[in-house]
């Protein structure tokens, strides 16, 4: 591919930024839903006045209501999903199509699609290593409940009034409520969203790139070049893998990393054209550790650490 698809490519990799930030705005109205209902069900009483029976049968009102919210939002998100699917692999058609203009592409069907985004596990580390994403998404909306209805109990138990509950859950107007735990709730929802849409790019991707593999080899991992890229993604930038092979992103949550496929016949795509970074423009064969080597000590030192950054430039560390 010429600097023209590279472009093309980077422009793509912007507008799904983009379009999880849209995704990620949609659950205002829905954290709207659950502030106005817990303070509806706290407010008909004095829950100093509850015995635990009755404590019970109110929390269980809460939590299916709760439930009730979240369900809309997430089966809302994964059609939203099904939408970004599509997008992704017309997108790849079009950058193929560009390249090689005696090619025509085939793009996947939305069953296809649909398999690969919620049969593929996640590639994150850690505890949510492995999921599927319907798993992933619910163990979220289950995990939020469980925290407010936790919260409320535990303010039951140390004898706290309705209106001091609903502090805890809503946060102060002097902190502009982050400091509530529905602000936990609007920041995990961010996480979980943008993950999701990462994860159903990804799979997009490469079932696009799996039924044109008579014209494609493999795939380029493509990492930010900014001071927020985190150290397995920052290893794993520039790596290239075969059509079938290696990890594909997100690595972790919120993660931006991205790939791009490589054509048969053709050098990496990657030797053509200039990629971004954080302040301009670089080579599009500069892997991380290249271009943070152009960068300042102090930004050094605060994204890999004062010791490995100081190991990194008296070259005693790769």
């Amino acid at each position: 591919m010429g600097s023209d698809q590279i472009s093309d490519t980077i422009r793509n990799a912007v507008l799904l930024e983009s379009l999880k930030s849209s995704e990620v705005e949609k659950f205002a109205p829905f954290l709207r839903q659950i502030d106005r209902s817990l303070r509806e069900q706290l407010g008909k009483s004095e829950l100093t006045e509850f015995k635990r029976a009755r404590l019970d049968a109110m929390l269980k009102q809460v939590d299916g209501a709760l439930a009730g919210i979240l369900t809309q939002y997430t089966d809302q998100m994964q059609l939203d999903l099904m939408d970004v699917a599509v997008w992704q692999a017309t997108a790849e058609a079009a950058l193929i199509g560009a390249a090689v203009p005696s090619y025509t592409a085939t793009i996947p069907a939305l069953a296809t699609l649909k398999t690969a985004a919620f049969r593929s596990p996640l590639g994150i580390k850690g505890a949510d290593g492995g999921k599927l994403l319907t798993p992933f998404i619910e163990d979220w909306s289950k995990a939020e409940r469980s925290r407010v209805t936790g919260a409320i109990r535990q303010g039951w138990f140390e004898g706290k009034t309705s209106s001091e509950i609903i502090r805890t859950l809503r946060g102060t107007k002097d902190m502009k409520y982050a400091d509530g735990l529905l602000a936990i709730t609007s920041r995990n929802a961010d996480a979980v969203t943008r993950t999701a849409v990462q994860h159903v790019a990804s799979q997009a991707r490469n079932q696009f790139a799996r039924q044109n593999s008579d014209i494609l080899q493999g795939v380029k991992i493509i990492a930010t070049l900014d001071g927020r890229t985190t150290a397995y993604c920052r290893a794993a930038d520039g790596t290239e893998y075969a059509i079938e092979e290696g990890p594909r992103p997100p690595f972790h949550i919120r993660c931006r990393t991205s790939f791009i496929l490589i054509l048969k016949d053709a050098p990496s795509m990657g030797a053509l054209a200039d990629r971004s970074s954080m302040n301009g423009q670089v080579q599009a064969d500069t892997s991380y550790y290249e271009w943070i080597k152009t960068q300042p000590a102090a930004f050094q030192d605060t994204v890999i650490g004062k010791a490995r950054a100081k190991l990194f430039r008296d070259g005693g560390m790769t």
